[in-house]
C-alpha cells in the first residue's frame, strides 16, 4: 500500500547537493588552461567564497576569472555551469521525498550552479536556502539558524529535520543546531539515510 502524505511521520527532510545527488566534475574545467593555472584563478582566491555567499556577482566573478587565464568571461560561466549536474537517480530522490515530506535544499552554491539546478529544486521544495541568497555558508551556525528560519522552523523543533551531507564538519555544526544530520555519500546512501529516519520515526 502506498503510503499517503497525511500517514508519513512529521519529519522535514533537508538535501545538501553536492556529493549527495549532484555530481561536480571540476575536470571540465581544464577546456579552459593548465591544471594549475585553472585551480589558481577559481579557487587560489577569495572569489569563489564570495561568490558562495553573495558578496561578488557572477559577472564580476567571471570576468576575474576570464582575466586570469586571458578566457572571454562566457567561457568561464558556460564551463562553470558544466561542473554540476544531477546524479544519476538524485532529482528522482528529491522527487519521491517531496510527495511524502516537506524538502528542503541545503547547499553551498553560487548563482551559476543554481541556474542549473535550481529550477528543478525549487518547483519540489518547501524552502531553499542557497548559501549565496543566505549570505553564509555551512558549516557557519548562521547557515543553518537562517536556514531553519526560512523554512518555518524554530529551534526548539529542529529535531524534526532529517538533513543528509556529504562533509563531516557540515553534519556535525548541523547536529549542534539540534537537527538530525546524517553523513552520506551518494544517492542509495542518502535513500537509505532517509528511509532509516523514517522508520525510526514509525517505530515511536
Amino acid at each position: 500500500m502506498t503510503t499517503s502524505m497525511s500517514t508519513t511521520p512529521d519529519i522535514i527532510v533537508a538535501f545538501d547537493l553536492g556529493g549527495v545527488v549532484v555530481d561536480v566534475d571540476l575536470s571540465v574545467l581544464l577546456e579552459l588552461g593548465p591544471g594549475a593555472r585553472v585551480d589558481a584563478a577559481f579557487f587560489g582566491h577569495d572569489r569563489h567564497e564570495r561568490l558562495s555567499v553573495g558578496t561578488m556577482s557572477a559577472g564580476a566573478f567571471c570576468a576575474d576569472v576570464a582575466a586570469d587565464l586571458d578566457v572571454s568571461a562566457d567561457d568561464v560561466a558556460n564551463c562553470w555551469r558544466r561542473v554540476v549536474r544531477f546524479s544519476a537517480g538524485g532529482l528522482e530522490l528529491i522527487e519521491s521525498t517531496a510527495r511524502q515530506h516537506p524538502v528542503l535544499i541545503w547547499s553551498n552554491t553560487d548563482p551559476l550552479h543554481w541556474s542549473v539546478l535550481g529550477p528543478a529544486l525549487t518547483s519540489l521544495s518547501t524552502a531553499v536556502s542557497p548559501s549565496f541568497l543566505v549570505g553564509h555558508m555551512k558549516p557557519e551556525a548562521a547557515y543553518f539558524a537562517r536556514a531553519l528560519d526560512a523554512a518555518g522552523t524554530s529551534a526548539d523543533t529542529a529535531n524534526s529535520v532529517v538533513f543528509v551531507d556529504d562533509r563531516a564538519d557540515n553534519v556535525a555544526a548541523a547536529a549542534a543546531a539540534g537537527i538530525n544530520a546524517i553523513v552520506v555519500c551518494g544517492v542509495a546512501a542518502a535513500r537509505a539515510a532517509i528511509d532509516g529516519a523514517v522508520s525510526k520515526s514509525l517505530s515511536r
